[in-house]
Order: structure tokens, then sequence, then C-alpha cells
């Protein structure tokens, strides 16, 4: 279905409530309905679902006086983004099926195509030359083969991962631990460039949202989420990408390792993976 500007108004209203998240978001919708439901509703009726505190009834019970979705609305068209929301048939396909997708995107670039392959790639942030040489050749026969490249714009593996896809000629997509205004690193704005060209920017992230850590590993169930799988190229033992992997084998998806030298550091999370049953990568 396709939402007109007052429901996406309202679905973003609700999505702006501080501290809510996207799974009370979605227990409150299944609930009441609708997000316009969901305002209808008055304070001890949002405090009885499951998980909705009376603090948090109130704040969205008095979202008026401090939630703005139409200017949000209209300073994200300004950069040339859209919201998408999870009843659009723009919602990408995969990332619907998870156990806690986000209800509200905000997208720049092209449409995911319903029926493409997307593989997600992650890693290091500080890789080896034989890491950064593995992402690129590793993306750019993804791309060759007509599948999309899915990674979060970090530094190392992540950006590897997106140049390999668009130098072949590919297509990729970034999900954002910020709002997809704040592109970080800053040392990457030339490349989220090229993706909006070639394929899109992805966050769930209020504009303007800052690289708070706490973002990162929320974000992290989205790459996985969009994808068919994900492949690790190389993972220190408590790298971020092992949470990724963690979140891809709960949401179903095939989980791929890249070995590496039994002397780097880099390849300590690969080699679990490989070691707790993910596919070899050769």
């Amino acid at each position: 279905m396709a939402l007109n500007r007052d429901e996406r108004l309202l679905w973003l209203a609700l999505h702006l409530i501080p501290g809510l998240g996207s799974a009370l978001f979605r227990r409150l919708v299944g609930h009441f309905g609708s997000p316009g439901e969901v305002f209808k509703a008055g304070v001890d009726e949002i405090a009885g679902v499951h998980g909705v505190s009376k603090a948090m009834a109130r704040r969205i019970s008095g979202r008026r006086h401090y939630i703005d979705p139409e200017g949000e609305l209209y300073k994200a068209e300004g950069i040339g983004a859209r919201i998408v929301c999870f009843p659009d048939d723009g919602y990408p396909k995969l990332l619907r099926e998870i156990h806690n997708p986000p209800m509200v995107l905000y997208m720049k670039g092209v449409d995911i195509p319903p029926d493409v392959l997307l593989f997600a790639m992650v890693g290091s942030r500080n890789p080896t030359d034989y890491g950064l040489e593995s992402a690129e050749r590793l993306a750019a026969g993804l791309a060759a083969r007509g599948a999309w490249v899915v990674s979060g714009l970090a530094r190392g593996i992540d950006s590897a991962a997106h140049w390999g896809a668009l130098l072949a000629g590919g297509d990729t997509v970034a999900v954002l631990g910020t709002g997809i205004d704040c592109i970080y690193p800053s040392g990457n704005e030339a490349l989220s460039r090229r993706i909006v060209q070639r394929g899109c920017l992805v966050s769930e992230f209020p504009l303007g949202s800052p690289p708070e850590p706490k973002n990162f590993p929320i974000r992290n169930r989205i790459i996985s989420g969009l994808s068919n799988g994900v492949v690790v190229v190389e993972a220190a033992k408590s790298s971020g990408s092992l949470i990724t992997a963690s979140a891809a084998l709960e949401q179903g998806r095939d989980v791929f390792a890249v070995p590496g030298s039994i002397s780097s550091f880099a390849s300590v999370g690969t080699h679990h993976l490989i070691k707790q049953g993910a596919k070899l990568v050769e």
C-alpha cells in the first residue's frame, strides 16, 4: 500500500517520540491499529500496552507540544531523501521479515528492487592490506553477478566493499548509524555521493542524529536484515561485525567468513565464526 501524506506524518510523528524504539512502536500500532489511533488514545489506554510506561504514555499523548513531523519531512525532502514507512510498497522486502524491523526509514538514492539478491559485507575498521583487497574483490565479484552489496559506510572493510561494488559498475547500500544528513566518518562524503547515484543510503535515525556509540549495534540488524547473507572479511574478537553476524543468524540469514592469517589479530573473529559453522569463503 501507499500511505498518503497525512498518514506518513503520523507514522513519522510516532517515530520521533524520544526513547520509544521500533519494538514498542510496532506493539502500539498492533494494539491500536495505526499511529493515528495511538494518538487518539488516552494516557491510561496507552500505558495499558505491555512495556509502555506512564511517562512514555504522557510523552506520546503530549507529542503536539514538541514533535514536528512536517518540519522533519520537509528537511528530508530538501536534501533529496524520502521517508519510507513499514506499510509502504517501497519498504525493503527482506527487512520486513525480521523480528524487530524499523517502522520508519530515511532513504536517499534509488529504490531497492524487491527481487534483487543482496549480500552484506562487514569487517574491521582497521583491516590488513589482505582484508581490503579481499573485500574489494569479493564485492566486485558479487556486483558483476548482479547482486547488491550492503555495508555500513565505516572505515576499512565497509568502505572497501562499497568501492568494490561501485568500481565494478554495481549497486550498493550504506546503512548509517547517524541521521541520513550526517555522513560518518566525514572522510566518506565523496563515497556517500557515489552511493546515492548507484544505490542508496538508509537510516532509521532522525535527521541530525550524531554518531553515538549506541547507534551502531542498533543499525547492524538492518545491515543483515536487508540481506540474503552476510560476509565477514576481517574481525577482531570483540568486533561489531560479530554482532552483525549474530543478528544474521537470528534472522535466518547465511553467514560467510573469509579466513586469514593465523598470526593476524584481524582473523580471530572470522576464524571463530568458521569454527561455529559459518560458510568458508575460498
